[in-house]
């Protein structure tokens, strides 16, 4: 049976949840519940990401919202929380026999201020034990014997995860079996497998951290005999700068090099004027650096500047009306030779999905599966 969930405080790194609420995987969103003090009260989530309404109005009832739902998702939040109020939030919802998740980042947060975590607090975005082994006895890494779609991005809040939540759903519509793997914390809630904990540790050899996950993603595809593997990677692909480094890019090159893709999109910030140049450059960067080659790019609704990057300050995003972003794919990108979309426009997404499907049928490698 599906347990009604809450999210507290809702924001836009939870906006995903709301927005795809009837793809959710053992759970029902019954409130997306944010303080007054947000300014959110009583208006649609899509106020959050400029996207079109979607109908789920946010709340600051959180007394109320407990008293209804069985869980409640704690997230981190893009407003400064000091840790010790949710302390108290989260004891008052164990007071209430309740579920509590709560985000990896805050749960990171948690470790970095020195706070415990309670034990019967479950991390969202962890592989269940059985997932976390690694598989190093093997050097060398195997076929794929399936297609291959790969989700990168440029940044954060580049709607990479929107992007795989839209396209798996597209695809399961259609009757095909999807294996779905991402490196976005929320995606366990949907279902998806997380990316194993040893890619980010210290402890392993990039080349065995290459391997390990090669022999990971064969072992879902034996276990779920899946038509098609999705890969989605949050990490950015490049660093912005010299302070803002973005770890230089290497979790999207470990998942490349473990697994080549049939398919790739990429995901950018919107801007009306990326040149070919610019564009040309970025896509032979992912072909012989991520051996990927980019056949769609989601450009999101959010935009920011450059200027702003400080190791010390939060870098600061600006939405954009997904209005005026399609506009522009129409106009300034429509004769660019990579199809551009955007996850708003759900016309756009489907123009992709069947160009995908197109492009798969036509693939000699892959031929054989479609």
């Amino acid at each position: 049976m599906n347990k009604k969930l809450m999210i507290y405080p809702f924001n836009k790194r939870v906006n995903s949840i709301a927005k795809y609420a009837q793809l959710l995987e053992n759970y029902i969103l019954i409130a997306a519940v944010s303080p007054k003090s947000y300014g959110y009260e009583g208006k649609d989530i899509s106020c959050i990401d400029g996207s079109s309404f979607v109908g789920i109005t946010i709340t600051s009832a959180f007394q109320e919202s407990l008293e209804k739902c069985d869980s409640v998702l704690f997230s981190a939040s893009t407003f400064l929380i000091d840790l010790s109020y949710y302390e108290e939030r989260i004891q008052e919802a164990f007071n209430y026999n309740k579920e509590v998740l709560i985000t990896k980042e805050l749960a990171e947060n948690f470790i970095l201020n020195k706070k415990n975590i309670p034990s019967n607090v479950k991390v969202l975005g962890d592989n269940p034990p059985g997932k976390k082994i690694s598989y190093t006895e093997i050097k060398h890494i195997q076929e794929i014997p399936v297609p291959v779609m790969t989700i990168f991005q440029i940044g954060e809040f580049c709607n990479g995860f929107d992007t795989q939540l839209l396209i798996t759903k597209r695809f399961e519509e259609e009757g095909y079996r999807v294996s779905k793997i991402s490196s976005c914390p929320l995606g366990s809630i949907f279902g998806m497998h997380m990316l194993p904990d040893y890619i980010y540790q210290s402890n392993m050899t990039y080349e065995d951290k290459i391997v390990s996950f090669n022999h990971f993603l064969i072992s879902i595809i034996d276990e779920e005999q899946p038509d098609i593997l999705l890969l989605q990677i949050e990490e950015a692909i490049l660093p912005y700068n010299d302070k803002v480094t973005n770890h230089f890019g290497v979790i999207p090159e470990i998942v490349a090099h473990a697994a080549q893709a049939d398919i790739g999109i990429l995901s950018l910030y919107y801007n009306d004027f990326y040149d070919k140049e610019y564009l040309d450059h970025l896509r032979a960067f992912c072909r012989y650096t991520l051996n990927i080659e980019i056949n769609y790019i989601n450009m999101a609704n959010t935009t920011m500047s450059i200027q702003e990057f400080d190791i010390m300050k939060p870098i600061h995003y600006v939405l954009v009306d997904w209005n005026i972003v399609i506009h522009s794919i129409s106009s300034d990108y429509k004769n660019y030779d990579c199809l551009f979309f955007n996850t708003y426009d759900l016309s756009s997404v489907d123009t992709v999905y069947y160009d995908i499907i197109n492009h798969l049928s036509q693939n000699k490698e892959t031929v054989r599966i479609w």
